[in-house]
């Protein structure tokens, strides 16, 4: 009976430690950004755990979860749609995926998108 008991046991904390380290990884999400050759700065943070910034003349290239967000000198697009219009002068985009939704920061202040 002990020894059937401490089996389980035995099975049971293994399994224990790595559902909680899948929840861990699951809910910790990601970031990556950096600077464009204008000088204007690209931060992404996503609740994906996959989040990685390709730096291209002056574009930024977001791919995260299943989404690929690019920041041109005057546009935005999500998945290949232009989804907003932004200044050639604003120094810093911050793009925000949470739940497959995305929003946008142009120097701290949100950007109105059109629906997608």
């Amino acid at each position: 009976m002990a020894r059937q008991w401490i089996n389980r046991v035995l099975i049971a904390v293994p399994l224990l430690v790595i559902a909680m380290l899948f929840a861990a990884v699951a809910a910790s999400g990601s970031s990556a950004g950096g600077t464009l050759r204008s000088g204007r700065s690209v931060i992404a943070n996503s609740d994906s755990i996959y989040c990685w910034c390709t730096f291209a003349s002056d574009t930024a290239t977001i791919k995260t979860g299943r989404k690929e967000i690019v920041v041109q000198p005057t546009a935005l697009l999500v998945d290949g749609v232009a989804v907003a219009e932004i200044e050639n002068d604003v120094a810093q985009i911050q793009v925000q995926v949470e739940r497959g939704e995305v929003t946008f920061l142009a120097d701290g202040k949100p950007v109105n998108t059109s629906i997608r």
